[in-house]
């Protein structure tokens, strides 16, 4: 038979742990299954009934006392103490960081607390409060200058809970500085990150992490003096866990943390928690990708499951899977299988976890698993009575899945690699129809069943909305055999496993919210300013604001600072996304355009470089006389001095470093660099 996919929809949606959005960077076949429960929190599935998942606490090897200090693999001190936050850190960072309290009151251990055997993470409680056993750990990376805390709420209760979760950190000194993952100095609804750093002392600044972009339970998050509060409203299944994330770093050189917060990917850090465990974590996305099939799996045997929940553990020896799907008869060898779960009873589907990453969804041909116990014994269970069934984890059959890829999501569940060149894709933006190459992708979001709305995101970062053209797809499957399926069967694409900025391109923020990075290939932009003509390089701006009321009304911010207000003379700004996306964009659909970095004219510039040059002549006074007119010019040139400092002449930079005291003295050479705080608001809304 030939499974219809309409059949296994609703039986399907019990499984999925999480609402059916694109997958994420790996997908994990490990942990424990949640039949038929539904996720209060998207990001935090419940456990089983009554059951705790596999590492969920520390393996207690020491029991010991407060405080404890460890020292990160920055060399930096983190003095844990008795309600799990740190006291001090290095040269008085904190005084006292990362409280937790629920509904007001704060975790604290009984004076005692775990070691691991490895020395970098401690655990206190659990601490029963108001009915939720709340546990917290804390790790102590060695091999970077990092610390990690996980807080553990556990609902032994037959009724879901919502909790008011707070954390709050006090710095010794009062905070000066607030630099956000966005590059603002408030923390916004988007962020997930920020650095502060303090007035006065010697005091290390500090990277705070509550998330990453694609975080559904986000917090409030307030800075005021020397205190840092985050809130979360936190709803725990009945007879489920939840987990809170949240990473801190000390460092005394802030761009360093700044390097370390635009870099920062989480799932690395992880990676030493059990998959089941880093599927609870409410506020960073779910490890285990689009629908987070949870396999019950060891490393010591394959794991069955029966129905009523009996495990059976021994050697699977069937040597291959037939199933009947959408796309026709599948035979798949064992030694391509991870596992199999029970999709829909009243059909017999399944779904078939790959060792590549792949789901396959349909009705297999074989009515019997054979099971080999440790006994010797020989056991032929039916299909029909089993929950699922799992092989022990190898390294031919890793418990993380990597994206090995281009994967193409279905809405009845199936995860399929297919050969992405192989099928054109158009995609309908209010800017026009634009082709897509999947060398720059990271994925297609299908955001309703409807499909009234899809939403492309590019390697570079652009993301836009708009439709997937053609209404038919068809798709070449790594499973060697053809599929033709409609926009409505499709939940997704994913083409990479994350995105890879470029900060040279330029980023407009569009008024339906359309992030937009690329190239402006205008040649020249005019504007009609009260004094007359002004012909602007694309590459001279810093950046652009629009009027919402006024078409074409602009106010244009330079390299050098200087600020013209005008109307366009070009209706449309075209922006080169990539080699095979390019926008005509309309300027009554821009909100605002800014530059990672503006540039002098061209004379300027080739002025500046044979200036230069010169530093390193053999005549004095040829140096000084360059020295010196490098010396009067703009402040707003220093970024093309600074590119110089790498020279091996140690004449030369001497002398820009001489020059760059000069501009800086003379008001900031960064100061031309700095958005207006008008044009900061408008980018980030």
């Amino acid at each position: 038979m030939t499974l219809q996919p309409r059949t296994i929809l609703p039986a399907l949606a019990a499984l999925l742990l999480v609402a059916p959005a694109l997958p994420g960077q790996r997908m994990i076949f490990n942990g424990r299954v949640a039949m038929g429960q539904a996720a209060a929190n998207p990001a935090a599935p419940p456990t089983a009934a009554g059951k705790s998942p596999t590492g969920l606490n520390i393996r207690q090897a020491l029991l010991m006392g407060f405080d404890h200090t460890m020292t990160d693999g920055g060399g930096y001190v983190w003095n844990i103490q008795y309600y799990g936050n740190v006291g001090n850190g290095t040269n008085n960072a904190y005084s006292n960081g990362l409280y937790c309290r629920i509904n007001g009151n704060n975790i604290a251990s009984n004076g005692q607390g775990w070691l691991n055997e490895a020395g970098d993470e401690v655990e206190i409680g659990p601490h029963n409060m108001n009915g939720v056993n709340a546990s917290r750990r804390i790790k102590v990376y060695k091999d970077v200058a990092l610390a990690r805390w996980l807080d553990i709420f556990e609902n032994p209760g037959s009724a879901p809970m919502q909790i008011n979760v707070q954390y709050y950190t006090n710095t010794c000194w009062q905070i000066g500085t607030v630099l956000t993952n966005s590059g603002q100095a408030t923390v916004g609804p988007e962020d997930w990150a920020f650095v502060t750093s303090v007035q006065g002392g010697t005091a290390p600044s500090l990277l705070h992490v509550f998330g990453d972009k694609r975080s559904k339970l986000r917090p409030t998050v307030q800075v005021q003096h020397n205190t840092i509060t985050y809130n979360y409203a936190l709803t725990i299944p009945a007879n489920g866990t939840a987990v809170l994330c949240h990473f801190e770093s000390q460092h005394q050189n802030v761009e360093e943390l700044q390097k370390t917060m635009k870099g920062f990917r989480a799932r690395t850090l992880l990676r030493d928690l059990d998959g089941s465990v880093r599927r609870l974590i409410a506020n960073f996305p779910a490890g285990g990708g689009v629908f987070a099939i949870e396999l019950e799996r060891s490393e010591s045997w394959d794991t069955v499951l029966r129905v009523n929940g009996d495990p059976l553990h021994g050697a699977v020896t069937n040597e291959s899977f037939t199933l009947d799907t959408r796309f026709g008869e599948v035979s798949l060898p064992a030694q391509r299988v991870v596992g199999m779960v029970r999709v829909a009873p009243d059909t017999g589907a399944v779904g078939l976890c790959l060792s590549d990453g792949q789901v396959v969804v349909g009705v297999p041909r074989e009515k019997d698993l054979r099971l080999r116990l440790d006994t010797g014994t020989d056991l032929t269970v039916p299909l029909a009575d089993l929950q699922q069934w799992s092989y022990r984890i190898t390294e031919q059959r890793p418990e993380e899945i990597a994206f090995a890829g281009p994967l193409l999501v279905l809405r009845g569940g199936e995860r399929l690699r297919f050969a992405a060149d192989a099928t054109p894709l158009r995609f309908r933006t209010r800017n026009g129809t634009v082709d897509l190459a999947p060398k720059d992708l990271v994925r297609i979001q299908f955001d309703s069943e409807s499909n009234g709305s899809h939403r492309v995101e590019f390697l570079n970062g652009t993301v836009l909305g708009g439709l997937l053209e053609p209404a038919d797809l068809e798709f070449q499957l790594a499973l060697e055999r053809p599929l033709r399926v409609t926009r409505h069967d499709v939940g997704g694409m994913q083409f990479a496993e994350e995105d890879a900025p470029q900060p040279h391109l330029s980023r407009a923020r569009l008024t339906n919210d359309d992030e937009v990075y690329a190239r402006i290939t205008n040649d020249t932009l005019t504007l009609r300013t009260a004094y007359g003509l002004a012909e602007i390089k694309p590459e001279q701006i810093r950046g652009l604001a629009f009027s919402p009321t006024h078409l074409g009304r602009a106010v244009v911010y330079l390299w050098n600072g200087t600020t013209l207000r005008g109307d366009l003379a070009e209706s449309v700004l075209t922006l080169a996304v990539s080699p095979t996306t390019v926008l005509n964009v309309h300027v009554h659909q821009i909100a605002a355009l800014v530059r990672s970095a503006s540039q002098p004219p061209e004379e300027l510039t080739g002025r500046i470089e044979q200036l230069v040059a010169m530093l390193g002549v053999e005549s004095f006074d040829e140096r000084q006389k360059a020295t010196e007119e490098l010396a009067r010019m703009d402040p707003a040139v220093a970024p093309l001095l600074r590119k110089h400092l790498e020279t091996p002449d140690p004449e030369v930079r001497k002398r820009i470093e001489e020059v760059l005291g000069t501009l800086e003295s003379r008001g900031g050479p960064d100061k031309a660099a700095q958005l207006p705080e008008a044009l900061r608001d408008l980018m980030a809304h």
